[in-house]
């Protein structure tokens, strides 16, 4: 289904513009299209972004929906540079991975509302449904396909139960439809429903646990008095760590932690015990890992993301050189186009060994902008364009976009450009060079693929891999 074939979704939409007076859904230009426009009503209204995010979000809470940050704002006749006359919502279309090829392609769960729908009408027994058993009732009744049932998030974790199920029964615990009263982790139940005594109470004091363990504070915010858990050791939580099976990009420590919850079949307690905002267990695990790192038995790739790094050299075994201190790519890019591609773009290449100069890495208040920026441009290998209609309004991105043009014509091809909500006319009004080098287009390919093959770019510069986007 479109977007703008959603009925409920276009309601929500006028029903939040109605606060707007200047504001309103542009349903002509909208029909048979995959987003929905908002049309400025008085062109010569300054442009505020701001609105346009605020709308977007209150989109999402209403309908249960991810939608993209705005795209494709308009400009006003009077002033292009400061004033607008639209802008675009687009839904965040999810990625999945086939774990028997290992591909990313974009995958089409079920409507939010359609899944809840289906779990209201799942037969609860008595005693609950857990998350688990209720994704394999879903699957059957929503008829999903073999190939999506199996597919895996960035985690590694399956996509289905994580990323379409289980948001949904947090939203209808929210929505008080849906009851736990056993707390996180423990099954559900109808709100009308009088729930079976709970099998998971506390282990008797008496029960010896067959991994070593370790005492550890928690607080009861009650009474605000510490008392005492027992997790495994720390020793024994480094061994599971050690021996866990990461997939390629690294999991985040947060995954980790809930996975070795449940190899070590911790109880309630163990695993929603709290010390001030931070869960115990997964401290502990953390403490763990960051031991593991700085013996340099584990890697981190990124802020909290682990991987063992035998299988991180194997899939990129030409590591940069320690005495280089160059960046392999340096990003140019707006604002506009940060949280869609730039951000998750540079942490992508960041996880698979690319160093990156990207703003939000390398900036510290009181910087200079120019000096930092000209430093980036002129220490980094490759320089990656995010070409998108606000690209060629600024002047920061088009200040580097000259300098990288200098580089190319004194040097060698640098420039490995990526096409974002903009077509080849529009690219070629501003810079028909740039029409001429093969690029990657944000609407064929994902994130994730796109740096791929920019990670094996860079690898293939340091070692005998073929060359692909810098021809």
């Amino acid at each position: 289904m479109l977007l703008s074939e959603n009925q409920a979704v276009v309601d929500a939409l006028k029903e939040i513009l109605e606060d707007y007076e200047y504001l309103e859904y542009d349903e002509e230009y909208s029909r048979n299209r995959d987003f929905l426009r908002v049309k400025v009503t008085n062109p010569n209204t300054p442009r505020d972004i701001s609105v346009a995010h605020r709308i977007i979000r209150e989109l999402g809470r209403s309908t249960g929906r991810d939608f993209l940050n705005p795209t494709s704002v308009g400009s006003g006749p009077r002033n292009p540079n400061t004033d607008w006359a639209y802008f675009n919502i687009r839904e965040y279309k999810r990625t999945a991975v086939n774990p028997d090829t290992g591909q990313h392609y974009i995958i089409m769960p079920p409507e939010p509302e359609e899944v809840r729908q289906a779990i209201l009408e799942l037969d609860f027994p008595p005693d609950g449904i857990r998350v688990v058993h209720a994704t394999e009732r879903l699957a059957e009744k929503l008829q999903i396909s073999d190939e999506d049932k199996r597919a895996k998030n960035r985690s590694d974790l399956n996509f289905f139960r994580y990323d379409v199920v289980a948001p949904q029964f947090k939203r209808l615990l929210r929505e008080g439809k849906l009851e736990q009263p056993d707390g996180p982790r423990t099954p559900y139940f109808l709100a009308d429903m009088d729930p079976a005594p709970s099998n998971l109470e506390l282990r008797d004091p008496s029960f010896q646990p067959e991994w070593p363990s370790v005492e550890s504070s928690a607080l009861d915010f009650d009474t605000g008095k510490e008392y005492q858990i027992k997790l495994p050791a720390t020793d024994v939580v480094k061994e599971a760590l050690l021996n866990f099976d990461y997939p390629p990009n690294g999991i985040h420590t947060t995954d980790i932690a809930e996975a070795l919850a449940d190899q070590f079949t911790l109880t309630k307690e163990e695993r929603t015990a709290k010390r001030k905002d931070d869960l115990v267990w997964k401290h502990h695990v953390n403490i763990a890992a960051n031991s593991l790192v700085n013996s340099e038995q584990l890697l981190r790739i990124n802020q909290d993301w682990i991987i063992n790094p035998e299988q991180y050299f194997k899939l990129f075994p030409f590591p940069p050189d320690p005495s280089d201190d160059r960046y392999d790519v340096f990003i140019s890019h707006t604002t506009e186009d940060k949280g869609q591609v730039a951000r998750p773009l540079a942490e992508a290449l960041t996880a698979r060994n690319v160093r990156v100069w990207y703003d939000e890495f390398e900036l510290r208040i009181g910087d200079s902008l120019r000096g930092k920026i000209d430093e980036g441009l002129a220490n980094s290998r490759f320089g990656i364009v995010v070409l998108s209609p606000t690209f060629f309004e600024k002047k920061w991105p088009q200040y580097e976009l000259d300098a990288l043009v200098a580089r190319e014509m004194a040097d060698k091809s640098v420039i490995l450009p990526i096409w974002h909500e903009i077509t080849e006319d529009e690219i070629m009004a501003y810079s028909p060079r740039l029409v001429d080098k093969i690029a990657r287009n944000t609407s064929d390919f994902t994130i994730d693929e796109i740096a791929q093959e920019i990670a094996e770019v860079i690898q293939g510069s340091r070692g005998p891999l073929s060359k692909k986007m810098a021809d």
